[in-house]
């Protein structure tokens, strides 16, 4: 069927009775499932270890460090599936809008117009319905994209956009827009060519956006203290 199989040949000379070699015994074992093993562990490896870089680099005080990290956290993300884009969307505080919390962008990068993807409530319903009630979209290839999505098709053939795949994150609280307590998503974009994932990238891709959902989530609790802190003391000096 074409797939790649993994061997270990073994081959032994038999020799005459002059001790002349005489011909050869070759044994080919199938070791594939081995090496889709190691292959697998490997991987699993290289990506806690990603996991941990990414979540260390949060360790900082400001909040010019902290973006900092983030669009290096993106890039992380869109490294693991090959995409020269990377985006985290968030809900507008009225609900019109999913506007960018962060993004990266490959720095060779020249076919995307958009600086960052501010979306509209309701622009692509394909997209946000899914995208609102949890559901993981992967966008192989654009061809792919029902009748349903055609203003998300518009926007990525007018954007040269190849394959997409957009995470839903959730935080601690759900907001009144998602039942399934959806606070964002993490966007990825192909710009060079149509990639196709599996399912294994796409699971470990989902357990980076959440790490990175709920670092943005701290952080924003964070800043909101901060501001209610100084609004208070700012009354009691007043006062």
């Amino acid at each position: 069927d074409g797939s790649i199989v993994w061997g270990n040949a073994t081959v032994s000379v038999v020799q005459d009775k002059a001790g002349k070699p005489k011909y050869l015994i070759g044994i080919v074992a199938d070791i594939t499932g081995r090496k889709v093993a190691e292959l697998a562990l490997r991987q699993q490896l290289e990506f806690q270890e990603i996991i941990n870089e990414v979540l260390g680099r949060f360790a900082v005080g400001t909040d010019f460090e902290f973006d900092a990290a983030m669009v290096e956290g993106l890039k992380e993300c869109a490294g693991i599936v090959s995409g020269e884009y990377a985006f985290i969307l968030q809900p507008s505080d009225d609900g019109t809008a999913w506007i960018p919390a962060s993004s990266w962008r490959a720095p060779d990068l020249t076919g995307l117009t958009a600086e960052h993807p501010c979306i509209p409530a309701g622009g692509c319903p394909w997209l946000e319905d899914k995208v609102v009630a949890g559901s993981i979209v992967v966008v192989n290839s654009i061809s792919e994209l029902p009748a349903e999505a055609a203003n998300l098709r518009a926007m990525f053939e007018a954007e040269g956009i190849k394959s997409a795949v957009y995470i839903p994150m959730r935080g601690p609280v759900s907001p009144p827009h998602s039942s399934a307590g959806v606070t964002g998503a993490l966007g990825i974009f192909s710009m060079t060519r149509e990639v196709r994932w599996s399912d294994e990238t796409i699971g470990w891709l989902r357990l980076l956006s959440q790490a990175l959902c709920n670092v943005l989530d701290r952080h924003k609790a964070g800043e909101r203290l901060k501001h209610s802190e100084l609004r208070y003391r700012t009354l009691f000096e007043m006062a």
